[in-house]
């Protein structure tokens, strides 16, 4: 290797991506959210919160990994509830791109890698995930992770398949990651021992790994005997369990998107992406990839394979019918990031600007919105003993986040009336609400009729002016 790409050893790399992670944490710091917001496809926010706080489950797949680390980033003695979850959104973020820095050091340059590393940071994508309170960014740094692991020159089969269970219990298109898994840890080249006996070894240490990373699933049947008031599903049972786990509910979702929107979705999705590095980074990317393509076999065969992750990625997003599956093509940028340090290599000093350029093009767009300004005066109107019913996402969530995290306004009952088409939401109503009448089946109109309480509807609009 010459000595433009002569990397560090495992530890100046980690030290090096730990200088990365607080570098990119205090730019996190200064633009995190102060308190719940919907922005950046964040609807999620309020129930992961609520969830995590009230010993629950969120919506399908559960994401329980982020229920224990939420847990611990609820007992933070400072800021208030959403901004330490924020917080964790941003440690995550931070994590990942330390490790995506590691991964880096052994095949680039210092300077190439650090500007690689925070131009990946001042992304818009991976920026307006990193200050709000969603699931994405946990699921970037165990990927960050697997990836460092896999890129050594000796792949740990038990590591490997660890942070693979991990990284599904964090988000399941991580399945596709399956793709470099099998090259890395079957590539001859990359094996300790080539005969059978040292196949059949690795395997087992991978399925180890996988066995111990998928551990956090055995959280959520625990956690659903508990008398939390957010919990989807009843993973109680088997079947129940699975129904979660697999996301068996956005199911409809997959490859639904109609041939005839596929065009209008790639030029939305080119446009977005291209401000993403802004054309200097992408031109610097084609470059890098043109590098590592000329590389030794080890590396260019690697690297094939994360294009045919990216493709992958690429697909499953295409066809994914709902509005924040861009979202989902956050580890794509991962996989890229290589080959923009190998382009900024030969920039000298001159490869800082392009981070610097990246914050200053993108620093107007990752302004957030608050919810409280709108959801607290409401709740505060409420008669006492309200039945408020919402609808969608966005409005089920924040009075989620308000009325059962925060514990405003307790003497009201909060109803999805989207939910009370699943008898498991139904009989958990129930369970906190025996006085509430029509609920043995999908019946609002008796619910309403028989509720003996002042009906209230809420529904949270784009117009702040009509969200109530």
């Amino acid at each position: 290797m010459n000595g433009e790409g002569r990397g560090a050893g495992k530890q100046g790399g980690l030290a090096y991506g730990l200088q990365l992670t607080a570098y990119s944490l205090l730019l996190y710091l200064l633009t995190l959210a102060p308190d719940l917001t919907q922005s950046f496809y964040s609807a999620d926010g309020g129930e992961l919160i609520a969830a995590a706080v009230t010993g629950g489950i969120p919506h399908p797949p559960g994401y329980p990994t982020y229920l224990l680390l939420g847990q611990l980033f609820s007992w933070l003695p400072w800021g208030m509830l959403a901004w330490r979850f924020n917080l964790l959104s941003a440690v995550g973020a931070a994590v990942g791109l330390g490790f995506t820095a590691a991964t880096l050091r052994r095949h680039a340059p210092p300077h190439a890698v650090g500007a690689a590393v925070l131009a990946l940071a001042a992304t818009p994508l991976l920026w307006q995930q990193a200050i709000v309170t969603e699931v994405y960014t946990l699921n970037f740094a165990v990927l960050a992770a697997l990836l460092w692991v896999l890129e050594g020159e000796k792949p740990r089969p038990f590591w490997v398949g660890l942070l693979w269970g991990i990284s599904l219990t964090t988000h399941l298109t991580s399945v596709f990651w399956l793709l470099v898994i099998g090259y890395s840890l079957f590539n001859a080249k990359a094996q300790r021992r080539k005969d059978a006996k040292g196949w059949a070894y690795g395997l087992r240490l991978t399925a180890y790994g996988f066995f111990l990373g998928s551990l956090p699933w055995l959280i959520l049947p625990l956690r659903a005997i508990g008398e939390s008031p957010v919990v989807w599903g009843d993973p109680t049972t088997v079947a129940g369990w699975w129904w979660l786990v697999s996301a068996e509910l956005y199911r409809p979702n997959v490859l639904a998107v109609p041939w005839t929107e596929i065009g209008a979705r790639l030029m939305g999705w080119g446009t977005a992406a291209l401000c993403q590095w802004a054309v200097v980074g992408w031109v610097l990317a084609g470059l890098g990839t043109w590098r590592i393509l000329s590389r030794g076999e080890v590396l260019r065969g690697f690297f094939l394979f994360k294009l045919g992750l990216l493709l992958i990625y690429g697909l499953w997003v295409i066809g994914y019918a709902k509005v924040d599956s861009p979202v989902l093509l956050l580890p794509c940028l991962l996989l890229l990031s290589g080959s923009l340090a190998h382009g900024l290599a030969s920039l000298g000093r001159a490869a800082w600007l392009l981070p610097l350029l990246l914050v200053a093009l993108h620093y107007s767009s990752i302004a957030t919105v608050p919810v409280r300004e709108t959801a607290v005066p409401f709740l505060n109107e409420l008669p006492p003993d309200t039945l408020l019913l919402t609808q969608g996402d966005e409005a089920t969530f924040a009075m989620w986040y308000f009325h059962h995290a925060e514990g405003l306004r307790p003497d009201i009952i909060v109803v999805d009336s989207d939910l009370l088409a699943f008898d498991w939401y139904r009989r958990r109503l129930q369970r906190h609400h025996p006085t509430l009448n029509g609920l043995a089946q999908d019946d609002l109109a008796t619910l309403v009729q028989q509720a003996e309480r002042p009906i209230w509807h809420w529904e949270l609009l784009s117009n702040p002016e009509d969200k109530k």
